[in-house]
Formats: structure tokens, C-alpha cells, sequence
């Protein structure tokens, strides 16, 4: 008879994996070649009751003939010469005491405990010798192989001359799967390692005798055989008795095929869709699409439950070997159980309950559990691959998904792996899921689609161990490796989409790239969402070559989005989730940026951190790039690589932010709100924004530490603004800069109340760091630990100010502590480069500011102090020690002072100020 190849195998089937104390095979390995030994190969008596007395060989059997571990084997070829024969001599390339043999090879699965291990296929391909499963074992020092049956053998005939494509096996126990054989006895025991409730054969149309080996034993009544071909018809026949299937018989089950349906019951409209009641009508539905039929518009609807199916609806192989479902598909709140696993999957890929779905597509009210081992691409436990248009996208909606999902590939997720076009609405996920690249609880990659009101609570993990670190330079570029992944707990990767009123509270972990909701998200806007799940991401920096003139940014990941690309407004978002990695964090993103194709910039607004964020072994990376990862209450790291640059918007960050360095020049640029904002380009659109954000945790870095921002640098003319902003945590420089390089030659802690420093990456580009810090002010101690360094570059307001006269620091007021940790007498070297306000100033910038009466001086001795007009102490009432003119009034007091020169700069959008007159805050709902 011929076989028959279908590249989808059909349908669904039940199939459950049943496990005891025995040992999973090892894998085998080649053979050693060093002694060639001659042993005899027979057919045990016992095979004649299969085969009607024939005992004998066949040319081009083959056997798999093990030593007495398994360590070694070697395949052997019945030849033409020693067809007919019964019992023949073989020599094998190896030596031992006792030998092990199955027969076929392809049943072969290793050896364990000192017993051979078989295969019997979830997919057999129907004929005789392939379901006559043998094995044999010399017994210690012996040379002879007499093979006996280790199955039984189920025959079934297809001969009604209707066209029957596939046939389906059902039991209610174990039937397929892979066994450990013990030969000691006067028969041969099977004990399964793991097991199948179903086979599967594909017949294509062929009319004759099928073979199907199963494992001996009680069946129970309703076994059940099913006929089915593409339009949906089907047959089944069920066993309305317990069978026992004894070893070493064929069990004939009859015929099949002559009573086919025509289809499933119902029209496939709304008022009276096709119905699937039972596992027949589930099998020939699946069988029906992926032998061709899309359903294009059909309703279907499910009416019970389905006990583990194991075959995808839908497959993608090529452009011509596919086939997708394009109908409405109602669930019905009906769970769905599935276990696809390795060799009972036709493909690698697309391994979900649907496989592909097509535009028009509609999935409803869907519950899948189970689950899904693979080692492609496009695993789901709901879709694989949704491929709407913009003519007609695919809904996903009220779906459930608890499926375990585990795959070597990439584009995974708990609900779709991909989707272009498409609307997930109302859809959770509550299932572990884990892949190579781009990996998420609900999408994994998402392509004009809208995810809306959606959850995840399952673990997230991107099993990758290794990925080039995101680097940008000055001209705009970045690495591209891996560039559209990324892990998220609702999203990996989104472009052009929209992700809205979503929740993760599950765990996610990941080399780059990683967000609590979304790990990469490109021309995507996201609104309403929260995090409280752990957000880890393990990447390092990993450039170290003098012509990387630019940034990098690690590990980038965030509590909400790791890595923000473009434009996009991310808006109203809450974190209650700890965010670790080794640089590029924050608490709702890790980096922020945009490239040359932008139309508009990326906000982060009215957004609130809860939960810590710690970066641990930094690597400074590169001898010309002092590497400047960032770490951040919200954002890690803003980059201005476009006209078109990022601001930051009422936020509030309530955790501590850390960042360690393993090296002396790790762990620094780090703020409760932005770790580093950095210039890469010349802008025509604004300045990156940094206002009305307020931070209340505890801050440390090693160096370059600010309560709000730890670092702003330029190479091209980019200003970063900071308007209205407040800190009220403790600001700590744990060490300092120590290391000389070419790019920055200062030495420090660059520590500030509000900003931790200020410079270009050398001299000759001095004149194009720009910073603007207005209306701002800080309650918060600010320390530096390293007490003996000689230039702390410590500051109430800012640390260090290395800029040109587009540089203004003004209308802000420190009220808290500036100096060593300990509080210890500072040296008189080092206050030079402390200060009330700014530890240093190159240049007049520190206008209308205010500091604390009987403490340090205004600004560090070594820079150019401001005139006395303008920098005023206060005392703890709030009185100046001198009176300001601001907005043509003479001001006495602190608040007074302050809110007319808000009134002056109202253009700007400035808050007012209110509360104590010794220590006013702004008067802003973020109070």
C-alpha cells in the first residue's frame, strides 16, 4: 500500500501525558567504530500469529542494535541477500557483554535501567511494518537477538469508496507514546514514561488496510475511530464494551468510511451555526480546515468541552502548502484542553489552538488550557499567526488562556503570537510562558493592532541567553541586532498600535528589553495600564571599542515598557512592580528616544512609580564612550536622536532608585525621575522636557546622582529642561568618578538635589550642553559617601553646571543638607566645589535661587559666583536675607519671591507656589 504524506495531520484528538518513576531515555550516540562483533538476528516464534507463519526478513528492514548501556548503537539494513531467511548473522561496530534490539528503527528509543526503550507513534503512517514493533536482547554473553512483539496491533479498513482523508484513534487511557520494555520475563512488560489517548493516521483519500500499534492493555468502552474528511463529514465508531488488547495479537476493528456525513450539523449562520458536540465533530472540524476549508464568514460553535486536543486549526509551511480559519468562532465558555507536544506536532511552527487565523477571522468566548511544547516560532495557547487587514481585521475577544506555553522560538505569547490587524479586547492570560524572542503574556508581536482591556498574571520569560546591547550615537543610529523583540507582560514588540486599560501582575524576566506591560513599542501609544509584577532583565553592556562615540543603555527595561521607539504617548500608567537590571531602567520605562522618521515626540505622562528600581554590575563599557546606562524612578534613559525629542510629564516616582557598578565607572546617571537625558542631535522642536514630576524616594548611584535627574550631556546643540519639579528623598553618591578618559576629565561625586551634572563630551563641545532648571526646589539631604575626594561637585540644586550661556539654573530653592554622608567638616580644598545651590558653575547660570541661612555658600568657591541680588539665603521662616525685585516687586520672603517670578515666566507654564512660608511647595494636584 502506498503512504501517504499530509503536512497537517489532523485534528483534534484526546491525548494526556501520564508519567511513573522510570527514567526519561537518554539520547544515543554514535557508534565505536574500534571492534565490529557478529551477532545472530531471529524472529521469536511468537511473530507468526501476526504475520501467518512468515518468519522471515525482508530486504531493507532496519534494525537499531544497542550495547548494554545504550551508549552506543548501530543501525543495521537487511539486505537483499538475507531476504526470506528467518534467522541471519549482522556485525555491529561495537563490543560488549549483552545487546539490545527494535526493530523498526524508527520505534527505537534508547535504553534505560538496563531495559530497551520503544516509540509507538501518535502518528503512525498505517502500515504493517511500521506498526510490527520488536525488540530483543542477547542476555549476558550471548550473541543472539530473537525479537519478539512488544504491541498489539489494531487493523482497520478503509474501502467504501468515499473519499476518507484521515482516520482519528480515542481512548480513554494511554494507547501511543514511549515505553521502557522489560525483556526478563517469559513476555515482554511495558511501562510508559509518557503517554498519548490518541493516534492519528493520514489516509489522503487511499482506500485499504491501516495498521496502528498501541500499547497492550484494558480499553475502556467508548473507544472511539473516526473517519473525516475535508468538508467536514465525518464517521465514528465507538466500542460500547471494555476490550482487552492483548500483546502479540491484531485486533481487526472491521471497516470504516461507508456512512460518512455530509458535515457538520447546522448552516453556518448566526441564527443556526455549525455545531461541535463531540470529539468527532471537534476532529472533522479540524480536519476541514486544515485540508482547505476556511470557513470565510461561518459561524461555528462549540457545545462542550474538548479533552486535550493535540493538532493546530490552521498551518503555514509555504506560500502554497497553508491553510487558515476565517470564520467566527464562538467558544461558548467551553474550555478547550491542549496538549501539543514535540513528535505528535506535524510542525514546529504555529503551534496553538488555532495555528493561523485569517482576516475576518473571529474568535469568542474562548477557554484553552493545557499545554504547548515546542521549538519554533508563532506559539500561543490560543493563535498562532493573526493575519488581518486593514479592509477586515480579526477579533479576539472574552478569551482565557492558562496554557503552559514552551518553545525555543520566538513571537509567543499566552493568547497570539502574532497579530497584524487585529483587536484583542477582554482577553487574560494566566498561563507560564517562555521563548527566544519576543515573548509576552498576551501578544507577542503586534503590527497596527489595538490590545484593549486585557491581563496577564503567568510568568514571562525570554529563555535567551545572550543579545547585543542597545547602543545609539550621535547620528541617530543604533544597533539593529534583534532590533523589533522584545518581553512584556502584555506585549513583546508593538508598532503602530494601541495598548490600553491593561493590567500585568505576572513576573517577567529577559535578557533586553523588558517591560511589565510592553518590552518594545514603536509609533504605539499606551494608556490606563499598571504593572505589579518583578521586572528582570540580565543584559549587560557589551561595546568596548574607541569609535563607539555614544551612549549605551543595557539592559533597557521598565516597570510599564523597556524600551520606547519614535513617538507615542504613554499616559496614566502605574508601577508597583521591582524593576532590576544592569542599567537602562526605570519604573515605568527603561529608555525613551526617537529616530529621524518621528512626526511627533514620545511622552511619558501622568505616570506613577510605586515599586524600587535597582541596577546592579554595570559595565562602563568602551574607552572613548564612558558608557552612561541610566537608572530612573521613571525613565532610565531619554535620548534626543530626532528633531523630534522626548519629554517627561507629571509624574511621580515613590520608590527608591539604585544603581551599582562593578567597575569604577558603572552605576552612575541616576534620578528619582530620569537617570540620563542625553543630546545626539540638533533639535528645531523643544527641549527635552523634564516638568511637574515630583520624586520621593531615596536615590543612590555611584556618581552623576540627581533627585530628579542624574545626568544631562549633549554633543549637539539639545537642551533638556527641568521645570517644576521637586525632590524630597535622600540623594547619595555612593563613590566618584575616578578614572581619567579622553571624553570626560573632571573628577567627582556630581551629586544635586534636582540634577546631578551637566557637560559635553569634551571641550571643543562645550558650548553645546544646555540646561534649564526652573521653578524647581529640593527638600531632600544630598550626600556624597567618598569624603576624601577633592572635588565632590556636590549641590543642592545641581552638582555640576558644565555648559554655555543657554544654560539658566533659576526661581528654585534648596531647604535640605549638602556634604558628606557623615555630616563631617568638609575640607577646605573640597568646598570649593560645594554648594547650597551648585557645587559648581562654569559660568554665571544660578539666577533668583534660594538656600538655607548659616550653611554653606551658595555655589562651590571655585566657580563664577552670581550676584548677590538674585542669590539670596532664607531663614527657617521663610524670610530673605535680602529683599528681591521680581516682576518690578521687592520681595521679602521666600514664597513671595517665588511665585512672582512664576508670574513673570507664565509663558512657560510654571506652577504656583503655596504651603509653609519656610518651605513652599508647588501648588499642583501632584501634591
Amino acid at each position: 500500500m502506498k503512504k501517504i504524506y499530509l503536512f497537517l495531520l489532523a485534528a483534534a484528538s484526546v491525548f494526556a501525558v501520564a508519567s511513573c518513576e522510570q527514567a526519561e531515555m537518554e539520547e544515543p550516540m554514535p557508534v565505536n567504530p574500534e571492534e565490529v562483533t557478529t551477532l545472530t538476528l531471529a524472529f521469536d516464534a511468537t511473530r507468526t500469529t501476526l504475520v501467518d507463519g512468515k518468519t522471515a526478513w525482508v530486504a531493507g528492514d532496519k534494525v537499531r542494535i544497542y550495547n548494554s548501556t545504550g551508549t552506543f548503537y548501530d543501525d543495521v539494513t537487511i539486505s537483499e541477500a538475507d531476504a526470506g531467511k528467518s534467522s541471519i548473522e549482522v556485525e555491529v561496530n561495537m563490543k560488549d557483554n549483552e545487546y539490545f534490539a527494535v526493530y523498526p528503527v524508527e520505534a527505537a528509543n534508547g535504553v534505560s535501567s538496563g531495559n530497551p526503550g520503544i516509540r509507538i507513534p501518535s502518528n503512525p503512517d498505517g502500515l504493517f511494518s511500521s506498526a510490527n514493533i520488536c525488540v530483543a536482547k542477547t542476555g549476558e554473553g550471548g550473541t543472539t537477538l530473537r525479537m519478539r512483539n512488544a504491541t498489539a496491533i489494531l487493523k482497520l479498513k478503509v474501502a467504501s469508496g468515499n473519499v476518507v482523508e484521515i482516520l482519528q484513534f480515542n481512548a480513554q487511557n494511554p494507547m501511543t507514546g514511549t515505553f521502557t520494555v522489560d525483556l526478563s520475563g517469559d513476555a515482554p512488560v511495558l511501562t510508559m514514561v509518557s503517554g498519548s489517548k490518541a493516534a492519528t493516521v493520514a489516509v489522503g483519500g487511499v482506500d485499504g488496510d491501516y495498521y496502528i500499534p498501541v500499547a497492550p492493555g484494558t480499553y475502556a468502552e467508548e473507544f472511539a475511530v473516526t473517519a473525516l474528511r475535508g468538508n467536514g463529514g465525518y464517521q465514528t465508531l465507538t466500542s460500547t464494551k471494555v476490550n482487552e488488547i492483548a500483546m502479540n495479537t491484531i485486533v481487526d476493528m472491521g471497516s470504516i468510511g461507508d456512512n460518512l456525513s455530509t458535515g457538520l450539523n447546522g448552516e453556518g449562520t448566526e441564527a443556526s451555526p455549525y455545531l461541535i458536540n463531540n470529539l468527532g465533530e471537534w476532529g472533522a472540524f479540524t480536519a476541514s480546515v486544515n485540508l482547505g476549508n476556511p470557513y470565510t464568514a461561518k459561524f461555528v460553535k462549540l457545545g462542550t468541552d474538548i479533552d486535550e486536543a493535540k493538532t493546530p486549526i490552521g498551518h503555514y509551511y509555504a506560500a502554497d502548502e497553508q491553510a487558515a480559519f476565517a470564520g467566527i468562532f464562538l467558544g461558548n465558555d467551553h474550555k478547550i484542553t491542549l496538549d501539543m507536544e514535540g513528535e505528535n506536532l506535524a510542525s514546529q511552527n504555529y503551534v496553538a489552538l488555532f495555528g493561523v487565523v485569517d482576516e475576518g477571522a473571529q474568535i469568542k468566548n474562548v477557554k484553552v488550557e493545557g499545554k504547548v511544547v515546542a521549538t519554533g516560532d508563532y506559539a500561543a495557547g490560543l493563535i498562532g499567526y493573526s493575519r488581518g487587514s486593514a479592509e477586515s481585521k480579526v477579533l479576539i475577544t472574552d478569551c482565557t488562556s492558562s496554557v503552559k506555553v514552551t518553545t525555543d522560538g520566538a513571537r509567543v505569547a499566552g493568547i497570539a503570537g502574532f497579530t497584524t490587524y487585529t483587536d484583542v479586547v477582554n482577553c487574560t492570560n494566566t498561563g507560564e510562558v517562555s521563548g527566544t524572542k519576543t515573548v509576552a503574556g498576551v501578544c507577542g508581536y503586534n503590527y497596527y493592532s489595538t490590545i484593549e482591556n486585557c491581563k496577564n498574571e503567568g510568568t514571562i520569560e525570554d529563555k535567551a541567553s545572550a543579545a547585543t546591547g542597545m547602543y545609539v550615537v550621535p547620528n541617530g543610529a543604533y544597533n539593529a541586532s534583534d532590533y523589533n523583540n522584545g518581553t512584556g507582560g502584555i506585549i513583546g514588540y508593538a508598532q503602530n498600535s494601541s495598548i490600553k486599560d491593561c493590567i500585568n501582575s505576572g513576573n517577567v524576566s529577559a535578557f533586553i528589553k523588558v517591560g511589565g506591560v510592553a518590552g518594545h513599542t514603536y509609533w504605539t501609544s499606551m494608556d490606563n495600564i499598571s504593572n505589579s509584577g518583578t521586572i528582570t532583565a540580565n543584559g549587560d553592556l557589551n561595546i568596548n571599542a574607541a569609535s563607539q562615540m555614544g551612549f549605551q543603555f543595557g539592559s533597557v527595561a521598565g516597570g510599564i515598557v523597556g524600551y520606547v521607539n519614535t513617538q507615542g504617548i504613554i499616559s496614566n500608567a502605574t508601577n508597583s512592580g521591582v524593576v532590576n537590571g544592569k542599567g537602562g531602567i526605570g519604573g515605568i520605562a527603561g529608555y525613551v528616544g526617537s529616530t529621524n522618521n518621528a512626526q511627533s515626540k514620545p511622552v511619558i505622562q501622568n505616570c506613577t512609580n510605586n515599586a524600587n528600581v535597582v541596577a546592579t554590575n554595570v559595565y562602563g563599557g568602551g574607552t572613548e564612550s564612558v558608557a552612561n546606562p541610566g537608572t530612573g524612578g521613571i525613565v532610565g534613559a531619554l535620548g534626543g536622536f530626532s528633531t523630534y525629542v522626548p519629554s517627561v510629564l507629571d509624574c511621580i516616582n515613590k520608590g527608591d532608585v539604585s544603581a551599582t557598578g562593578s567597575s569604577e565607572r558603572g552605576g552612575h546617571s541616576v534620578g528619582g525621575i530620569v537617570g540620563l537625558s542625553y543630546g545626539g542631535r540638533n533639535t528645531l522642536n523643544g527641549d527635552i522636557m523634564i516638568n511637574r514630576c515630583k520624586n520621593e524616594g531615596n536615590v543612590t548611584g555611584t556618581f552623576w546622582v540627581g533627585g530628579v535627574l542624574g545626568l544631562t550631556a549633549s554633543r549637539y546643540a539639545t537642551q533638556t529642561s527641568v521645570l517644576n519639579c521637586s525632590n524630597i528623598g535622600t540623594v547619595t553618591a555612593s563613590n566618584a568618578k575616578t578614572a581619567v578618559s579622553t571624553s570626560y576629565k573632571e573628577l567627582g561625586a556630581f551629586v544635586g538635589g534636582i540634577v546631578g551634572g551637566c557637560c559635553a563630551w569634551s571641550m571643543s563641545y562645550r558650548t553645546r550642553a544646555h540646561l534649564r532648571v526652573n521653578n524647581c526646589y529640593n527638600h531632600g539631604d544630598v550626600f556624597y559617601q567618598k569624603e576624601d575626594i577633592a572635588t565632590p561637585f556636590a549641590g543642592g540644586i545641581v552638582g555640576n553646571i558644565w555648559g554655555d550661556d543657554g544654560t539658566k539654573v533659576q526661581n528654585n530653592y534648596n531647604s535640605a543638607y549638602v556634604g558628606p554622608a557623615s555630616k563631617s567638616e568638609i575640607p577646605a580644598g573640597a568646598l570649593a566645589y560645594v554648594g547650597a545651590l551648585a557645587g559648581r558653575q562654569q559660568g554665571s547660570y544660578v539666577h533668583f535661587c534660594y538656600y538655607p541661612k548659616d550653611g554653606l555658600a551658595p555655589v562651590g568657591s571655585n566657580g563664577n559666583a552670581a550676584r548677590t541680588d538674585t542669590v539670596v539665603s532664607f531663614d527657617n521662616e521663610g524670610n530673605l536675607s535680602l529683599p528681591v525685585t521680581a516682576n518690578n516687586i521687592d520681595c521679602t520672603t521666600l514664597l513671595q519671591v517665588l511665585n512672582e517670578w512664576q508670574n513673570y515666566y507664565v509663558s512657560n507654564g510654571y506652577f504656583n507656589w503655596t504651603g509653609a512660608t519656610g518651605k513652599p511647595i508647588h501648588d499642583t494636584t501632584l501634591d
